[in-house]
């Protein structure tokens, strides 16, 4: 007859084999997303970098329209003159000089516009000269705390990597039914197989896992170990902490 407080204890030496391993993959797992975070923050330094770059850009062009524009003016001012020496009456003249001066009053117009522009560009020249240094900085800062993560990482794989090898050793002693029982309950249950029962006072007892109430009987036959019992609810394997 199989010793089941041994195939108990057993059950209960590799799940703290599990809960460790369990352990490293999910503190991995939180140095990735570390990582990921920090990767998201150098793309988004790059990207404010770049759009700047852009804006810089779209004014440059903005400028060169603006200029082209003044020159298009000026050729009209320049042909508007040239008809000066044809014109025979005062009024025709005169309206010739209000047209004159109306493309002088819309240059001028352009001409703030460009001053504002080159204002403009002037501010986004030094934004991105002093920020491409605090930016050369700052990605070189962030690549270290990457770099750090991935060499917990690989520390953290190295642990995985031997507390595997213990646990195939291990898993070899299980008994084989009991093993596959063991697995398929992990599985579905968060990596958690075994709990113990928590003793609650004047003899009430609830699961250690779901919180359900545990008959009197039931912590008696857990206590006795000549059977495996597992919780009616949530399917996880009993054991009392001061009995194994």
């Amino acid at each position: 007859m199989e010793d089941m407080k041994q195939i108990l204890l057993e059950l209960i030496e590799l799940q703290k084999v599990d809960i460790v391993i369990l352990n490293l993959e999910n503190e991995k797992q939180e140095l990735e997303t570390k990582i990921i975070e920090n990767q998201e923050k150098i793309k988004n330094i790059k990207l404010e970098f770049e759009n700047k770059k852009k804006k810089l850009d779209e004014t440059r062009k903005k400028r060169n329209m603006l200029e082209m524009e003044i020159k298009s003016k000026e050729q009209d001012i320049k042909k508007k003159e040239e008809q000066t020496s044809m014109i025979k009456t005062n009024e025709a003249y005169k309206v010739l000089q209000e047209e004159i001066g109306a493309i002088k009053k819309d240059i001028q117009i352009l001409e703030e516009k460009i001053i504002a522009i080159m204002e403009e560009e002037e501010e986004i020249n030094k934004w991105l000269k002093e920020q491409e240094k605090i930016m050369k900085q700052e990605e070189e800062k962030i690549n270290k705390i990457i770099s750090d993560y991935k060499q917990e990482i690989s520390e953290k794989n190295n642990l995985i990597n031997q507390e595997n090898v213990k646990r195939e050793e291990m898993a070899k002693k299980v008994n084989k039914n009991w093993y596959e029982r063991y697995e398929r309950i992990r599985k579905n249950k968060g990596g958690i197989a075994l709990v113990p029962i928590e003793m609650q006072g004047k003899g009430n007892a609830i699961c250690g896992g779901c919180k359900m109430t545990v008959r009197a009987q039931a912590v008696i036959d857990v206590k006795k170990c000549k059977e495996i019992m597992a919780c009616e609810n949530c399917a996880r394997i009993w054991y009392i902490e001061d009995n194994v």
